[in-house]
């Protein structure tokens, strides 16, 4: 092999190796951002839960009364 013949695949696997780590770290953003809405989901039905319980709390208490 010539010395063009390996900086050229020097070349194209340094670009091969950057081209996937951005892939790959882009990815990982995604699903990060679907997994924060995920979570976002959650915790709005986790109040939504947590609210209905104090209300039933407090009818059961007034009706006590």
């Amino acid at each position: 092999m010539d010395m063009q013949s390996i900086l050229i695949a020097v070349g194209a696997l340094i670009l091969g190796g950057v081209l996937g780590f951005f892939g790959y770290k882009k990815t990982l953003t995604e699903k990060a951002l679907k997994f924060k809405e995920k979570m976002a989901k959650a915790r709005e039905i986790e109040e939504d839960i947590i609210e209905q319980a104090k209300k039933k709390s407090h009818d059961i208490i007034e009706r006590s009364e």
